[in-house]
């Protein structure tokens, strides 16, 4: 068998040590390029949500406002006085 010397030896675990270093650092980087990826698909998911129960909610209110013969703030010429004030 090919004995290897102690130099040798030296340059191979030194040259495992680093292999392992890199590839502990190119994993740590996909990793959290991963997970980054995965919470922005999250939160644009709920903000998607959100936004659609803040319209489906508004369009309650509207409903409500218009069935009891009121008109919207916005629209509501007493307030608009107050504001341009």
């Amino acid at each position: 068998m090919n004995q290897m010397t102690n130099q040798e030896t030296d340059t191979a675990l030194i040259l495992e040590g680093e292999l392992k270093r890199r590839v502990k650092e190119v994993v740590e980087r996909v990793v959290v390029n991963m997970v980054g990826k995965i919470i922005h698909e999250e939160l644009n998911k709920y903000k998607s949500e959100m936004m659609l129960e803040v319209a489906v909610s508004v369009g309650k209110m509207l409903r409500v406002v218009e069935q009891e013969g009121r008109k919207p703030l916005w629209e509501n010429a007493e307030i608009s006085a107050i504001t341009k004030d």
